[in-house]
């Protein structure tokens, strides 16, 4: 087989085929929408044509070679998740919709396998992994299926009345909706970093740009692009105050760590700089560049080599220092306007009852 060969057949092999999709069923149903692609890539059945990925971070996939057409391979393991989803089943004595990576495991089919096994051995035969990477590719997957699985909890209701009455209890629950208001108030927030990146994850951005540019590009320069303010001189000012600020944050701590003349969009990112300017890890996620790094390993690096108590509580302290300076600001300005409303009523009383007088 040549390389040209071998190439289309790869771009085809990851390629959905177009599926029809019915809006009515024939009792005059309506069999519903399902958000996002659902239907599954065909699998290549000779293992030698099947592209090559490669863990990468906590949930990205590094591709060897670059195929820029066709599927992801998260949006496949989301394929497979949907189409086997277990639906209602008994979980340690309750019913329960599937949700957990481990209701999957509890699902068994007729051969004795779990639901979880099958989506495992699916995936493998739209993809390879290296030898050298076997365990970890397959530890990877089962990561990513539990990363995924919060996002398609939608999904359920799609699978009987029975399932559709569960998750519509679930979502009145006050619980889902004191969380739900939650979330949405967070895209709100100071805090709440929009990028420009689409559906791509962080390793695909990197590798494409570096196919474009002909040059390397890491996850931190592709993080800093979908991150990228108006203004292309100053590539280091983000497109929110909070992402420049995270990012300076970072930047110090890089250079406190491995010198002055460090660059850190021309090095991977140090495990150390991220912990510290993230303050550890309180909320369960870092400052900035979540998914590029491997939370288990960036703790387990930063506990074999050690961290400063003293700056983390220095940290806490300076951040502690912010926001009470931030709310000091917001009630001088609120007495401020209190007092300038005051004295427009005071003038407005005098007026009126001047006129009144007058009058």
């Amino acid at each position: 087989m040549t390389i040209g060969r071998k190439a289309s057949r790869l771009a085809v092999a990851i390629k959905p085929a177009h599926v029809a999709r019915n809006t009515t069923a024939a009792d005059g149903t309506y069999d519903g929408y399902v958000r996002g692609v659902s239907h599954l890539p065909p699998a290549i059945p000779n293992n030698e044509d099947r592209p090559i990925i490669r863990p990468f971070g906590k949930t990205h996939w590094k591709d060897i070679p670059v195929f820029r057409k066709g599927r992801r391979p998260t949006s496949v393991l989301t394929c497979l998740l949907k189409s086997n989803h277990p639906g209602i089943l008994d979980y340690d004595g309750v019913k329960v919709i599937a949700t957990e990576w481990e209701h999957y495991h509890a699902m068994k089919a007729t051969n004795g396998h779990s639901v979880a096994e099958k989506i495992e051995d699916a995936f493998w035969l739209r993809y390879k992994y290296e030898y050298a990477y076997s365990e970890k590719a397959k530890q990877h997957v089962r990561r990513c299926c539990k990363s995924l699985l919060p996002s398609i909890f939608y999904y359920a209701r799609m699978l009987g009345k029975e399932a559709c009455i569960v998750v519509v209890d679930e979502w009145c629950s006050e619980e889902w909706i004191a969380k739900s208001k939650k979330y949405r108030a967070n895209h709100f927030r100071s805090k709440f970093k929009p990028h420009k990146g689409g559906s791509n994850s962080m390793t695909t951005i990197s590798q494409k740009m570096s196919e474009e540019t002909d040059k390397e590009v890491n996850q931190i320069q592709a993080w800093v692009h979908t991150h990228r303010g108006m203004d292309k001189s100053t590539p280091l000012i983000l497109n929110t105050p909070e992402a420049t600020k995270c990012l300076a944050l970072y930047t110090e701590k890089a250079k406190e760590l491995n010198g002055q003349d460090n660059d850190i969009l021309k090095n991977d990112v140090s495990s150390k700089a991220l912990y510290d300017c993230s303050n550890g890890k309180p909320h369960g996620t870092w400052s900035l560049f979540n998914g590029i790094v491997n939370d288990i390993e960036v703790i387990s690096e930063v506990r074999a080599t050690g961290t400063s108590s003293a700056a983390l509580k220095r940290r806490r302290v300076e951040e502690f220092e912010d926001v009470r300076r931030k709310e000091s600001e917001k009630t001088k300005k609120a007495k401020a306007y209190a007092n300038n409303l005051l004295s427009w009523g005071v003038g407005m009383y005098e007026h009126c009852n001047g006129i009144h007088k007058f009058l």
